[in-house]
């Protein structure tokens, strides 16, 4: 007699999930080039999801106002619990997970390559110790905001936010790492910023290839460091984080472009790195209460 096989789902895939879920997500990720991490948003009517082993790691976030009850199972063990605004489920990559709910829910799901979470510390981690702990339903504002924060940027727009989105991912791994691990990850923790020269190797290279879809590790990578330790000695030598400085860059020349050129404003908006007239738009709002078209008619 052949033994069923365990389902193994890989989330990564765009339509994986209707494996184990009745319906496609309302946001996706899949249709941006997030690195390392993916996002689903779903509304879901009353199911039994079979129970699974995911390929990732996936971190399920509840927030919206009305609670939820669900029967869990998570690596074998089940538990009845409900599930309130801030509240997140942890299952680890290969770790077998089903649940159960008998009213409509809404819920994101965050997807982590186990690549991603592992080559996040290297300088202090040995990625073969890395080992994240199943966990049930419980509060975690960190992870809830971060979610809510990925999904606000797929709703509004969401092209361009390939930066942002791995600086988040990398919030997100460090987090799972020290709070949600096998181990008690204690990460080293440089003082004193970036060495001069690195700095200035870093900020040359971001003025070169400012108009390119930069990614945090591709950054962090001309400097030989990891994601997390660049990102925290750049912010410590310069005030702010990479993907700010990055936006004040792209900002800046923008707005040279609008006072010194007659190009068309999606012109500018191509020129200086943003995905779109609308992505530069929203960002110029957001970080100088204007609009370019404003900005051009005030100086001229």
């Amino acid at each position: 007699m052949l033994e069923d096989k365990p389902l193994i789902v890989d989330l990564t895939k765009e339509n994986a999930s209707l494996q184990i879920l009745p319906c496609t997500p309302l946001v996706s990720s899949h249709k941006v080039d997030w690195n390392g991490i993916y996002l689903k948003h779903y509304r879901l009517p009353p199911y039994e999801m079979p129970e699974y082993y995911p390929a990732q790691h996936v971190i399920i976030t509840h927030n919206d106002q009305r609670p939820f009850g669900v029967e869990r199972i998570l690596d074998g063990r089940s538990q009845k619990e409900s599930m309130g605004i801030g509240d997140i489920v942890v299952v680890p990559a290969n770790v077998s997970h089903g649940a159960h709910w008998n009213t409509e829910i809404a819920i994101t799901v965050l997807v982590l390559e186990p690549v991603f979470v592992a080559h996040i510390a290297y300088e202090s981690i040995n990625p073969d110790h890395v080992e994240l702990v199943p966990q049930f339903s419980k509060p975690d504002p960190l992870i809830n905001q971060i979610g809510l924060a990925l999904k606000t940027e797929l709703e509004t727009d969401g092209l361009g936010s390939r930066f942002y989105a791995e600086s988040a991912a990398t919030m997100l791994a460090v987090h799972l790492l020290r709070r949600y691990s096998e181990r008690t990850h204690n990460l080293r923790d440089y003082t004193g910023g970036l060495p001069k020269y690195r700095l200035k190797q870093t900020i040359e290279y971001i003025n070169e290839h400012l108009t390119e879809d930069l990614s945090l590790g591709e950054i962090a990578n001309q400097v030989g460091m990891s994601s997390y330790y660049f990102a925290r000695l750049f912010k410590q030598s310069t005030g702010v984080t990479p993907h700010q400085y990055l936006v004040k860059r792209r900002l800046e020349t923008a707005k040279q472009m609008l006072a010194n050129t007659d190009l068309a404003i999606s012109e500018i908006a191509h020129s200086t790195g943003f995905a779109s007239q609308s992505h530069l738009t929203r960002l110029f709002r957001k970080h100088l209460s204007t609009t370019p078209k404003a900005y051009r008619r005030l100086i001229s």
